[in-house]
């Protein structure tokens, strides 16, 4: 008499895109997750070379937008610059300013406080470039 034993591995939880290939392992080999039941996403590397190019290309706006900062408070009695709103102008650049710092912070690691400031410096900048032109245009509606 021949005894036919066929096992079948059983994964409780089941896994997700893998195989079960024994009592709750599951392979993930052929799919692009990983982990004990293949739900976990691998961590993607940074590139360098994009970061350093971003921090750049940032750290040049933030020397112009300094500068243009000086030159407006410079030249605030010159006609063109006081029919602009010297004061308008002034808000626009600091939340340009800060809007630049917040991708400057998208090219580091993250940790809890660079989160913090990610949103802070976003909406902040955000709410003072475009909360300054609303403002303006409303003005010049009254008008």
């Amino acid at each position: 008499m021949n005894i036919y034993c066929s096992y079948k591995p059983v994964c409780d939880p089941m896994c997700n895109s893998g195989i079960c290939i024994n009592d709750n392992i599951c392979d993930c080999s052929k799919t692009k997750f990983r982990g004990k039941l293949c739900d976990e996403r691998y961590q993607l590397k940074r590139n360098k070379i994009m970061d350093n190019l971003t921090f750049l290309l940032c750290l040049i706006l933030i020397s112009i937008q300094i500068i243009l900062i000086i030159f407006v408070f410079k030249f605030r009695n010159n006609k063109v610059i006081k029919s602009g709103s010297t004061d308008f102008m002034i808000i626009i650049l600091c939340g340009s300013l800060l809007y630049s710092f917040h991708i400057i912070l998208y090219s580091f690691s993250r940790t809890q406080l660079s989160c913090y400031l990610i949103s802070i410096f976003k909406y902040i900048g955000f709410s003072l470039v475009y909360g300054s032109i609303l403002v303006k245009t409303y003005r010049i509606y009254k008008m």
